[in-house]
């Protein structure tokens, strides 16, 4: 037979603080002030989507391909690691590469300013011949959140250098995006 504790708080032994954990969930709540082990996994947040068309380009212009993860880091020093997996590049024509980008909005923003947004991460997909697929898959730390503990929001973008025609996720796979917070 198995032990169980049953406990809302964990307090340090000064008994002024601890970890609070929510009745409902189960999950720990940290008190203000708190440090964790650098390196530590605080949180990870996904989003995963079918795409149900693919997107084209015939431009070198980023095209948003309403794909974003978001997460509001608990701690103002903390890093965050994003990482995309699915979809594909699909140049077609021999002479054009495809590529993939993230960039970072800040407070819930709804769209982001490319000329000024925080650019993280590349993919390319290059056709050395055609009908040459690439797997889309990008990633990077975002170690510049400046004390900022608002939402932070990745979103997908796309693009074409060359000739012709490139899609994006023309096979209609789900993309996952994962967001995790990384305490420093």
């Amino acid at each position: 037979m198995a032990s169980i504790i049953n406990v809302d708080q964990i307090k340090n032994a000064a008994g002024t603080s601890g970890l609070t954990l929510d009745s409902s969930t189960g999950k720990a709540s940290f008190p203000s002030g708190a440090t964790l082990p650098a390196g530590s996994v605080v949180q990870v947040q996904t989003a995963s989507r079918l795409a149900t068309s693919s997107i084209t380009s015939t431009s070198t212009t980023y095209v948003y391909t309403n794909h974003s993860v978001s997460i509001t880091p608990l701690f103002a020093n903390s890093k965050i690691i994003v990482q995309v997996h699915g979809g594909t590049v699909f140049p077609a024509n021999t002479a054009t590469r495809g590529y993939v980008t993230m960039y970072r909005a800040v407070s819930g923003q709804s769209t982001i300013d490319l000329s000024n947004g925080a650019q993280f991460g590349l993919s390319n997909g290059y056709a050395g011949s055609s009908n040459h697929m690439s797997t889309a898959v990008c990633g990077a730390v975002d170690s510049s959140l400046a004390n900022n503990t608002t939402p932070h929001i990745y979103q997908l973008y796309f693009a074409m250098n060359g000739l012709g025609t490139t899609y994006f996720d023309y096979d209609k796979n789900t993309i996952y995006m994962t967001a995790m917070e990384i305490a420093q």
